[in-house]
This record gives structure tokens, C-alpha cells and sequence, in this order.
């Protein structure tokens, strides 16, 4: 019995000295290299994204390699090191493998790129929430792969937000050549990826009268056009724009889903702040567009006050 005793004292020591070892390897997590973080390194384009950094805490990559850390040494004595990289679809149990992209070089084009999220995305993100992206990375093209109609298509799309590291904007090979209105709807594009989020999960009773401009049985519907058989313009159905896509020799036409309608429309919310006059006088001709313009205006509003965004 007493034998039995001091096994019993012995294993709570031990798990004692355990708590106190767990201290420790806090500890260790603790210093674990901030990936997020910028630091300033020569070049007109990295003095930028570093006093993005340092001015509103905003980490903007133009590189998919992170950084590199040591791990110590392998039984042959050469080192370990760990190679972080921004995977543009990773996500909680692995990957996506739908999308793909092409990293720039092009300064210039970078330097655009940073002063449009300084000007139009920055000021309308959430301080504190899960719909503030954590970092964005800069590209110079982005290819999704999506299935149309059973076969599969790859085209170019601007932004890309599916991944848990932030947010990848694309289009910096056209950046250059863009009007002040293009890159309004980039930064409009990239707000919409996580608030769009939100509006779908906290806006439902909103959305059904928004829905029915359009009509549930518009939504990510595929048709064909031919000369005989011309599809209507994406405006008059109440969309801003449709994906189309060549299909052994034949142009397929296919509308958004709800979700991406939705993204559209936040997108062109943010892209005429405070020009809403311009938006109803380019879409005049539309009345569906207009419509749901009008009721997405305060649901984007409502997303704001919830965030607490100014």
C-alpha cells in the first residue's frame, strides 16, 4: 500500500514539473518568427510597405518566400532550415489547388498597387475581426481553374481570397495602363472578399428581396449564345458582369452565384463611395442594377457599424 502511495506522489510531481515544462515551451511558441511582420530593407518599393507596416499595421508582400528559419542541425551535422511561403490557397486541413499565380517584378506596378490599398482598402478595414485579411500579397497574374458546363476552364481572375494567409491581388500587369475608376474597382474587389462573408451569414432577411430582382433561377446559370440565340446582357438581368468562356469553339455564358453577385456588388459600393451619382447615371439604362445598388448600400453600411469600421 505504501508503495502504492509514492507512485501515486510521484506521478503528480511529475505531472507538476510537467506544467512547469509546458510554461516553457510557451515560451518557445512565443518567439517563433512573425511572419507578418515587415521590416525595412533598401528599395523605393519596401521603404513603402514598410511604413504601410508601421503607420496602420498592414503587411503587404511582394514575394511568396516569407522568410527562413533555423531548426537546428540534421545527424550529419548540415543545417535545417524551414522555407515559409505565402500558399495562396492554404487553408486549416491543406490546400486548394484551383488557382495558381505569376509573381511580378515590375516596381513600378507594385508602387501603384500599395498606394491604391493605402487610398481604397485600407480605410474601410475592420481594426480587430476575422474579416480584417491578414496580409496581401502582390502578383502579377492570378489563374483560377473552375468547371463549366463539365469541362474544365482557367482564366485570369483579379483577386484571390480563399486562403487563410490573406488576401493575393492580381492585375499588376495591367496596373500601369489602369484609369483611377479600374483601380477603385480592384481595391472595391478587394473588400468585398471578406465582407461578403459577413452579409451572407448576418444579412439573410435582406437578402431575399435583393435575390428576387434578379430571380433565384438566374444564379449561376449556363447558356450558350449564338447569332440566333443572343443571351442578354448580364445588366439587364441585374448582374454587374458574367464570366464567358470558349468551349470547343463555343462561347458559354455563365452568371454568378450568389455569393460573387453579392462581391460584385460591394465591390462597385466601394468603388463609388461618395460618387453614387456617377454609378446611377452610368447604369441608368438598368433598373435592376440600380434597385439592387440601392438595397446593398445599407447593408454594406450594417457591415461597417458591426465591424467597426468609420
Amino acid at each position: 500500500m505504501k508503495n502504492n502511495y509514492f507512485t501515486i506522489l510521484g506521478i503528480v510531481l511529475c505531472l507538476f514539473m510537467g506544467c512547469n515544462s509546458d510554461d516553457e515551451d510557451v515560451k518557445a511558441v512565443e518567439n517563433m518568427p512573425d511572419w507578418f511582420k515587415i521590416e525595412d530593407k533598401p528599395g523605393e518599393i519596401n521603404h513603402l510597405i514598410y511604413g504601410i507596416y508601421k503607420d496602420y499595421g498592414v503587411t503587404i508582400f511582394i514575394n511568396d518566400t516569407l522568410g527562413y528559419e533555423e531548426l537546428g542541425e540534421e545527424a550529419y551535422g548540415n543545417p535545417v532550415v524551414h522555407t515559409e511561403l505565402f500558399n495562396m490557397g492554404y487553408y486549416v486541413y491543406g490546400t486548394y489547388t484551383d488557382g495558381r499565380m505569376r509573381l511580378s517584378s515590375d516596381t513600378v506596378a507594385m508602387i501603384i498597387a500599395v498606394n491604391m490599398i493605402k487610398d481604397r482598402v485600407i480605410p474601410y478595414l475592420p481594426e480587430e475581426s476575422v474579416y480584417r485579411p491578414l496580409s496581401f500579397l502582390l502578383a502579377d497574374s492570378i489563374l483560377l481553374t473552375e468547371t463549366i458546363s463539365y469541362t474544365p476552364v482557367t482564366r485570369e481572375v483579379n483577386v484571390y481570397g480563399k486562403g487563410l494567409r490573406g488576401i493575393v491581388v492580381g492585375r499588376l500587369n495591367a496596373m500601369k495602363e489602369m484609369e483611377q475608376d479600374e483601380l477603385n474597382m480592384l481595391g472595391g474587389e478587394i473588400l468585398a472578399v471578406k465582407s461578403a462573408d459577413w452579409i451572407l451569414e448576418f444579412c439573410v432577411d435582406e437578402l431575399e428581396d435583393y435575390y428576387k430582382i434578379t430571380g433565384e433561377d438566374q444564379y449561376g446559370k449556363t447558356s450558350t449564345e449564338s447569332p440566333f440565340s443572343p443571351a442578354p446582357k448580364p445588366e439587364e438581368l441585374g448582374f454587374i458582369r458574367r464570366v464567358d468562356a470558349l468551349i470547343s469553339g463555343r462561347k458559354y455564358m455563365k452568371n454568378p452565384d450568389r455569393k460573387q453577385d453579392i462581391q460584385d456588388y460591394v465591390t462597385v459600393i466601394y468603388a463609388y463611395r461618395g460618387e453614387e451619382s456617377r454609378f446611377y447615371e452610368l447604369y441608368s439604362t438598368y433598373p435592376k442594377v440600380i434597385d439592387k445598388f440601392k438595397l446593398m448600400r445599407p447593408i454594406v453600411e450594417k457591415y461597417e457599424i458591426a465591424n467597426g469600421i468609420k
